[in-house]
């Protein structure tokens, strides 16, 4: 046997060595180590094969960047190659596979091919000849920046500032012709800045050497080649379009640096105010967000001033454009602000901060940027103001929700004022006025879009005061509720919706504060606008099968206006499309969260309304759904109307109140007919779970949180429970021999009572055969007495040894025992023959005083006689 394993070994070592010769540079080493290493353990081994399998990606790393390098960078610039989109999407994708570019580019190692790459990139970018060259040069530093680590930055970052600057001058010179290059170039430029802000260094570098300077001049070229920077309706898209990579690059040069752009606050105050009043709805939104961050470059001493000041200036714009619009039409003069002029602050104009005189210069400047002149007819007034408003309370909103650096006053009761004096405008208050210049129909358009920002800017305000605005809630509740109470003269739908965002907003920041001025009255309109919509065609085929199954007479046809009427809603004259259902699930889900935020604090007949309706509402649609009479175009057709009918049923059972029956079985009887009738997955989910919550509720799957868990170590338990047995045995033996000893020490006290008692009749011999009868009389009655206790005593004791036995026989563990039971009658017992001793020591004493007072009385007559 030996001769032959000997020969497979050698075969084997032959094929192996075969294996092992193949055209790759590094594995002869990698094979003399692995064999070297196979003798070790196993921990030794699998570390070397790790590094094995590791080597191997860093060598085809390596060779990807040297193939893109040799075949698209070199062969671009020689124009031997096109570089397309197709083929500039798949190179990116094929360095950030495995993170191919960052694994190679930020090792020391590799640092000639790191350079190799970052010239070629910038050959490439320099090359005025093919603009596809050029914009895949700028593609690749993007992403060369993107993964670049601290050395990597270092090294090359002042190159690639020289870089950025020259191909935006380039661009901006050729105007609308370079619009991509140049909006690739602001594209690195915030890569550039936001990475540089990580370090000390080179966020130090940025800002020290003019570097800022030069990329905030880029990025506001795009405006100076403007004559009027206020005017942008003559501008074209691709300008546009630069204008707006330089301001989403000069906000993330704000978010960047903070206070090292407060120089250049004045040139960037201009621009964005300007274009806050444009007409492009891109740019003014991209305004919105760099007015909103202006105040981060004052700096933390005198950001809340700046803050004010600003907030100041978009208020009192907006009060002047009510005014322009509002010309004619009466208002409340309660809400009307008398002051259209933003002044300094005090603090400001006291030394109190320190440059003073600088953020006095900066405010001064904020104050007078001019606002764009007017046009000169109605029509043209008409849409820019209304534009204008809508664009300053998109910046208002923008304002509120960005954060600050320190804490700042916010005017909410100027706010509040003006939205009231807006919305308590309506419909019914327009009018031919010979001094106003707008015609009805602008009126109209006017109120509709005053109104959906005035509601939109509510929103933002509880979304974010939340319960600052609880001092506010009646004044607001007033408002809000004015238009659904007379919602004939207010049939827009978009403001009808806008309006339910608001209430559904107010209802969720403020909660349970708004049950008695908001959620209270609102109820009976709520369910008033979510009964459902049904057609004609379906109302009368339900009524026909009605009189059918009862063998009835038909009812008289309805006539007039009553024969368009739908099931208890509005008249159905008005038109009922795809926005009157999305009204109806607005109005479903501020019900929804009313419920949720404040439905255990509705009364009683509160609830008993929305119960039935809603139950009511469920079943219905359920009937209509197994009979097959949804038509077209009715409420029951929606899948999302009647996911938040069942969602508000669900939320009624949760949230029950006392008083009235609970809605808990008729939502899970209908939940679960739901989840296997309706033909929606949207419904049959919402379904399922409300079936499984109120399951919950039934039977709670939670565990006592003192109880003992079930995967407790049972064999513990049982050594205690027999442990316990054997304790409580020998407690049980030793109160045996203590009931033994106590039995022993009455049966001694009775003889020693009766041997006393004894005693005590042969001492009372000498009294006369009258006394001797009163004795055995009072005797006899004591006897009589102490009989009948005895036998309750043994009834008592028969009952109780009767129970010790009945328990103790069901209990394994003999917790009761007799013993202790008849040691305590034992006990009792013995305190009453005491008691009974005593008393009738008494009696014998009671009598002998009796017979002395009997024999003076005999005595008497015989002294009278003699």
């Amino acid at each position: 046997m030996a001769p032959t394993a000997t020969k497979k070994q050698q075969q084997n070592n032959a094929n192996n060595n075969n294996k092992n010769k193949r055209p790759v540079e590094t594995t002869p080493t990698i094979n003399k180590v692995k064999k070297v290493k196979s003798s070790n353990t196993s921990t030794s081994t699998s570390t070397k094969t790790t590094t094995f399998d590791q080597i191997p990606k860093i060598q085809n790393n390596l060779e990807i960047i040297k193939d893109i390098i040799d075949q698209y960078f070199e062969s671009s610039q020689q124009q031997s190659i096109s570089i397309t989109k197709d083929i500039e999407s798949t190179i990116v994708q094929l360095l950030h596979h495995n993170q191919c570019l960052c694994k190679v580019l930020n090792v020391k190692e590799n640092n000639k091919i790191a350079l190799k790459w970052v010239q070629s990139i910038a050959s490439m970018i320099r090359n005025k000849e093919d603009k596809n060259v050029s914009l895949f040069g700028l593609t690749m530093l993007v992403e060369t920046i993107r993964i670049a680590n601290y050395e990597l930055m270092v090294e090359y970052q002042n190159q690639w500032c020289t870089l950025l600057t020259e191909a935006a001058t380039d661009a901006t010179r050729k105007g609308t012709a370079a619009a991509d290059k140049y909006q690739l170039v602001m594209v690195a430029m915030s890569l550039l800045v936001d990475k540089s802000a990580l370090w000390n260094d080179t966020r130090r570098s940025i800002t020290s050497n003019n570097t800022i300077n030069s990329f905030i001049t880029s990025a506001t070229a795009p405006f100076t080649n403007t004559t009027n920077a206020t005017n942008t309706t003559n501008t074209t898209s691709s300008s546009n379009a630069e204008k707006l990579s330089g301001v989403l690059a000069i906000c993330s040069f704000i978010d960047s640096l903070d206070a090292s752009i407060k120089p250049f606050v004045g040139r960037l105050e201009v621009i964005a105010y300007s274009l806050l009043f444009g007409s492009d709805s891109q740019l003014s939104e991209a305004a919105t967000s760099l007015i909103s961050r202006l105040p981060k470059c004052i700096g933390v001493s005198a950001a809340d001033i700046y803050w004010g000041v600003s907030l100041n200036k978009i208020i009192t714009s907006m009060d002047v454009s009510v005014d322009r619009l509002f010309k004619g039409i009466p208002s409340d003069k309660s809400n009307l602000v008398q002051s259209r002029v933003v002044l300094l602050p005090k603090n400001a104009a006291t030394g109190a901060i320190e440059g003073n005189d600088q953020l006095n210069a900066h405010l001064t400047h904020l104050i007078n940027i001019a606002t764009p002149a007017l046009p000169t007819t109605p029509s043209q007034i008409t849409e820019q103001e209304t534009r204008s408003f809508q664009n300053l309370t998109s910046c208002l909103s923008s304002i509120l929700t960005t954060s600050t650096l320190t804490a700042c006053q916010l005017p909410i009761d100027r706010i509040i004022k003006l939205i009231s004096r807006i919305l308590n405008i309506g419909f019914t208050q327009i009018s031919s006025n010979p001094y106003n210049d707008f015609t009805l129909i602008q009126q109209v358009s006017i109120i509709t879009k005053l109104h959906c920002s005035s509601y939109q800017l509510l929103s933002i305000l509880f979304k974010v005061l939340r319960k600052a605005m609880v001092p506010f809630i009646k004044t607001l509740s007033s408002t809000l509720l004015r238009p659904l109470r007379v919602m004939e003269s207010y049939t827009n739908l978009k403001i009808q919706k806008d309006l339910f965002e608001t209430i559904k907003d107010a209802i969720e920041a403020i909660g349970a504060s708004c049950s008695d001025s908001l959620a209270v009255p609102l109820v009976p309109i709520l369910l008033k606008q979510i009964l459902p919509y049904i057609p004609e065609q379906q109302q009368a085929a339900i009524q026909e099968k009605k009189t059918k199954k009862k063998g009835a007479q038909p009812e008289a046809q309805m006539t007039g206006p009553a024969q368009q009427q739908t099931v208890g809603n509005v008249d159905a004259t008005k038109i009922h499309d795809g926005s009157d259902h999305q009204l109806r699930v607005s109005a479903l889900q501020v019900l929804e969260s009313l419920l949720i935020n404040a439905g255990s604090l509705l009364g009683s007949s509160v609830r008993t309304q929305i119960d039935s309706t809603i139950v009511s509402l469920v079943m219905h649609c359920q009937t209509l759904l197994v009979k097959k009479l949804i038509f077209v175009n009715s409420s029951y057709q929606c899948d999302t109307y009647r996911s938040l009918l069942y969602s508000c049923m669900l939320q009624l059972a949760i949230k029950p109140i006392s008083g009235i029956p609970p809605v808990l079985p008729y939502t899970i009887r209908l939940m679960s007919n739901g989840a296997s009738t309706d033909n929606s997955p949207q419904v049959r989910s919402t379904c399922i779970q409300g079936v499984s919550i109120c399951e919950s509720i039934i039977h709670p799957q939670c565990p006592n949180l003192q109880a003992p868990t079930i995967h407790s170590n049972l064999s513990s338990l049982k050594k205690s429970i027999n442990q316990y047995q054997l304790e409580n045995n020998n407690s049980n033996n030793n109160n045996n021999h203590f009931f033994n000893q106590q039995q022993q020490e009455q049966e001694i006290d009775q003889v020693e009572q009766d041997e006393q008692e004894s005693g005590s009749d042969e001492e009372s011999g000498s009294v006369s055969d009258d006394d001797e009868k009163l004795d055995i009389s009072l005797n006899d009655i004591d006897d009589e007495d102490e009989e009948d206790e005895e036998e309750e005593e043994e009834t008592i004791i028969s009952t109780t040894s009767k129970t010790t036995t009945t328990t103790t026989s069901g209990m394994k563990s003999g917790l009761f025992n007799d013993l202790s039971f008849n040691s305590a009658t034992s006990a009792s017992s013995k305190n009453n023959n005491n008691k009974k001793q005593q008393q009738q020591q008494q009696d014998i004493s009671e009598d002998e005083d009796e017979d002395l007072d009997f024999d003076i009385v005999d005595e008497s007559p015989s002294e009278d006689e003699n």
